[in-house]
């Protein structure tokens, strides 16, 4: 993540510099085959297709996203899909849902997805580092490493530098070569010997850890309790009016939140138009989907203990660390549980919202 943000970090101050940009937004745009952007490109909306030439940087996010032309500098995208078919003159930095290559990325790729695969005759001159639920490497060339994480593993293509993997299940192709080190750590280990396995293979079995068991969990956990707890004792106020706006309005609160996730990154994108006034955007949304967990945890362990303990009055730390605690639980739960958090990151992020336009419209407080 530091070399994410190293990267984003470069390409901001690079615009800075520079000024030189194109922005544009709506449900779908096109930059014909034999059109050229002399510039940077931002984009924000539905649909992007770049069959020409975008001599400098793409920042894009969007629904679908198609590069069949060339990209001189480096792509940056947030979106469903990105389909890779043309060329990236350098860095391709991708989070979505589905990541296709079949073009060229001469330096790194860096792709943060569900499902990422790497067509045949697709070439990575750099490395590739993969956060992803499937990994498929398909006749294609990575001239650098491989590396990251991904639940499911399909290597059949060429890696001239080193291989470093962990996930569930991994196989080989007839065609998979790489001269250099090949490690594979699983979860388990697997119940038939690996067919077309290299002979530098280093298995790894490491078992799944529980979630109570990483040292992440204690440091995220204790961070967001700090926060919290400085939250309360130095505005115990809006504790109190909080999670009675949560409680009362709790079905406001959840569309308020739902638009917040939804609209505010768009506007964001649309405000890089005046560079600082975009990151500042960004910087509050992130900041207040962070704390979306803390305001969510004040409203669910109050509303707990209140019920708990009927006419007596709530410790206001008390049920902070209640609603925390259950809240981080909960996220451990399969499948739902990433549904029931989302719920309550809605609820904290709109109680929040609905809180500052009580604000503004009533005064210094807002009382639900």
């Amino acid at each position: 993540m530091r070399y994410v943000m190293i990267l984003l970090s470069a390409f901001i101050i690079g615009q800075v510099a520079a000024g030189a940009a194109v922005y544009k937004s709506g449900n779908y745009y096109r930059l014909a085959e034999d059109d050229t952007l002399s510039g940077d490109l931002f984009f924000g909306g539905r649909d992007v297709v770049l069959d020409g030439l975008v001599n400098r940087d793409a920042l894009i996010g969007a629904g679908t996203v198609t590069v069949s032309g060339r990209i001189a500098d480096d792509l940056y995208a947030w979106a469903k899909r990105v389909d890779v078919r043309g060329d990236v003159g350098d860095t391709f930095l991708g989070f979505a849902k589905e990541v296709e290559i079949s073009g060229v990325v001469h330096g790194d790729v860096i792709a943060y997805a569900g499902q990422v695969t790497i067509l045949p005759g697709a070439r990575i001159e750099g490395d590739l580092y993969v956060g992803t639920g499937l990994l498929i490497l398909d006749q294609a060339t990575v001239s650098g490493d491989i590396r990251g994480g991904a639940h499911e593993m399909e290597l059949n293509g060429v890696c001239r530098g080193k291989v470093d993997l962990s996930g569930s299940n991994v196989t080989f192709g007839e065609q998979f070569d790489s001269s250099n080190p090949v490690t594979i750590t699983l979860h388990e280990k697997p119940e038939q010997p690996l067919e077309n396995a290299p002979g530098n293979l280093v298995l790894k079995i490491e078992p799944r850890k529980h979630f109570y068991q990483k040292g992440w969990f204690y440091y995220f956990l204790f961070a967001a309790f700090v926060i919290g707890v400085l939250l309360i004792g130095i505005f115990p106020g809006f504790f109190d009016n909080l999670v009675s706006l949560g409680r009362e309005r709790w079905s406001v609160n959840l569309l308020s939140g739902l638009g917040f996730f939804i609209v505010v990154p768009i506007v964001s994108i649309i405000l890089l138009i005046i560079l600082p006034l975009g990151l500042l955007s960004f910087f509050t949304y992130f900041s207040i989907v962070y704390l979306s967990k803390i305001f969510a945890s004040f409203i669910i362990g109050y509303f707990l203990l209140r019920s708990v303990q009927a006419g007596k009055q709530v410790n206001r730390y008390l049920a902070f660390l209640t609603g925390l605690v259950l809240l981080t639980l909960v996220y451990q739960i399969p499948s739902v549980g990433g549904i029931l958090y989302l719920v309550a990151l809605l609820l904290g992020a709109g109680t929040f919202v609905h809180y500052l336009f009580l604000v503004k419209k009533n005064g210094k407080s807002a009382h639900a």
